[in-house]
């Protein structure tokens, strides 16, 4: 009997014989246990080929691994608070798999450290051989605005706000683009591309621009800056730099425009596109105040080089305007213009002075000599 030949488990009740005790009868207790727990596991089961699985319910630790041979569902799954992220579906029947968020999805450091580098960091590592004619990339966004969305849709966006005064630095993105030894194709750090495709000239709608650059602040601008002319001023609104990769190499770098504009064929960028204009390279909005258009004398002759600083260099033909029309393909009005060896002014289409080459002066007015003008 109990407590004489032999035991009980406190939960299933399964038989547990005493050493030396429950002669004749601990085979058959054996047995009994058996299906006991056959009928237990199989009892949270869907069929026999499913396999048995014991339940968990409650407060359960897991201290090794635990391995899923099929595919998971149940309430337990899903995007609200509390439940486990997932499960991942055939995104719009590609095969990809995808997640199917029912909300935004935040992602936060519990506990921020000087080294943490990344609050999501993604990496992609190619080995295989192949042409160029795939765009791959390791994040890739994409925003479809329907036709009735009034809202303001923007792509990316990314907002740094600092209060550091440790001298630090805060920089809201930043994106680089290496040439490894041994590599030779092309290499650009960012493309930055509106584009217009209904086809229709620009009043049928709104502004398009590629790049806006914005600096907010408020007062004067009269920083301490050793490399600006005058000493102050380290407010900018675009800062391009050129330098050395390898400071040791003390070999002269060179890099042939700071800011190139070109037109380019769609088919092939290396051919300039004959039906592609800028109206102007750079335009000020009427009333902009400005006090220096263009400022060189920060600048100096390269070193090595026995030719003075060009502050403008112009082909022949160009011309110098000093009273445009009112629009930007108005006719120049009173403009100098080199071209056949002299330099003209010329007004209304007119020339009314020229200088020839070796001084000659030629004025379709009278010069007169040592009269204030």
């Amino acid at each position: 009997m109990s407590g004489t030949d032999y035991t009980t488990t406190p939960y299933l009740a399964l038989y547990k014989p005493i050493a030396g005790m429950d002669v004749g009868n601990w085979g058959l207790h054996w047995n009994a246990n058996a299906d006991v727990l056959d009928s237990a596991l199989q009892a949270h089961s869907d069929s026999l080929a499913d396999g048995p699985f014991l339940p968990l319910a409650g407060n359960k630790t897991v201290t090794g691994p635990v391995v899923f041979n099929g595919a998971l569902t149940g309430t337990a799954f899903g995007t609200d608070i509390g439940k486990i992220l997932g499960p991942l579906i055939n995104y719009q029947g590609s095969n990809l798999p995808g997640l199917h968020l029912a909300k935004r999805l935040v992602l936060d450091l519990a506990t921020t450290t000087p080294s943490d580098f990344a609050v999501l960091q993604i990496n992609r590592t190619t080995t295989f051989t192949s042409s160029a004619s795939s765009l791959n990339s390791v994040l890739r966004l994409s925003n479809t605005v329907g036709t009735n969305d009034g809202t303001k849709n923007w792509g990316f966006a990314a907002t740094q706000t600092s209060a550091g005064n440790q001298g630090g630095q805060n920089v809201g993105a930043f994106i680089q683009a290496t040439r490894s030894t041994g590599g030779t194709d092309f290499v650009l750090g960012m493309v930055s591309d509106a584009r217009d495709t209904t086809g229709l000239v620009s009043s049928a709608g709104k502004q398009v621009v590629g790049f806006e650059l914005d600096v907010e602040c408020n007062r004067a601008d009269n920083g301490v800056n050793g490399t600006a002319i005058g000493g102050v001023g380290i407010r900018k609104g675009l800062n391009i730099v050129a330098m050395r990769y390898n400071g040791a190499d003390t070999t002269q770098t060179e890099v042939s425009h700071g800011i190139l504009l070109s037109a380019s064929s769609p088919s092939d960028l290396t051919v300039v596109d004959a039906y592609t204009n800028f109206q102007s390279v750079l335009g000020f909005a009427i009333n902009t105040q400005v006090r220096n258009v263009i400022d060189t004398r920060g600048a100096i002759t390269p070193t090595g080089s026995g030719n003075p600083v060009s502050a403008v260099t112009m082909t022949a033909g160009h011309v110098i305007d000093f009273n445009g029309g009112a629009s930007l393909t108005s006719a120049p009005g009173n403009y100098l213009q080199y071209r056949g060896g002299k330099l003209y002014y010329i007004v209304g289409g007119v020339d009314k002075l020229s200088i020839d080459a070796s001084g000659n002066v030629r004025a379709a007015g009278t010069i007169t000599g040592s009269v204030a003008p």
